[in-house]
């Protein structure tokens, strides 16, 4: 159902209006939060209005709100599921040299969480993706965001010895 019809038709059953200054701004009582219509086809000064005219509550106070019957729940109540994705990383021969492991969560993650799950994926490396192997493994340097790359084999990568000083480096 629309934005609009759904508050027509739940006037003062869940929607209201709360005066502020010289406008209005509706509100979903149940939740005790503004709704926002970014709808431009909708035009919220009608809207308003009409409300006005089928006789919705309008309060002068946001304290003078009912207490809301919907309460947000808690992301921490939810454990923390994660779906992994892994992307392989192949030298310029096509040999496997490791991988690159995200995971998918279903909320944000703080540092700790991020940490927990990062262990967890690093276990896998280790236990699945290569066991008795070696490995490098490097952490995302974004707190929110639980990745790895692993790099098997590093020393047997190509590699180029740079032989700059300090002073060569930060001449551009």
């Amino acid at each position: 159902m629309e934005i609009h019809n759904d508050i027509l038709n739940n006037i003062n059953n869940r929607y209201v209006l709360l005066k502020k200054d010289k406008d209005f701004v509706i509100i979903d009582k149940s939740k005790k939060s503004m709704v926002i219509i970014n709808d431009p086809i909708i035009d919220k000064e009608k809207l308003i209005k009409t409300m006005i005219e089928k006789g919705v509550e309008v309060y002068d106070s946001p304290e003078k709100l009912p207490q809301p019957s919907e309460i947000p729940f808690s992301g921490k109540d939810i454990p923390t599921s994660f779906k992994l994705f892994i992307k392989k990383i192949h030298d310029k021969d096509g040999k496997e040299t490791g991988a690159i492991i995200s995971a998918l969560t279903n909320k944000m993650l703080d540092i700790n969480e991020k940490r927990r799950i990062e262990r967890i994926m690093e276990d896998y490396a280790f236990t699945v993706l290569y066991p008795n192997e070696g490995l490098n493994i490097y952490s995302d340097v974004n707190f929110d965001t639980a990745s790895l790359t692993i790099i098997k084999g590093i020393n047997n990568l190509p590699d180029q010895d740079i032989n700059w000083t300090e002073t060569q480096l930060y001449k551009w």
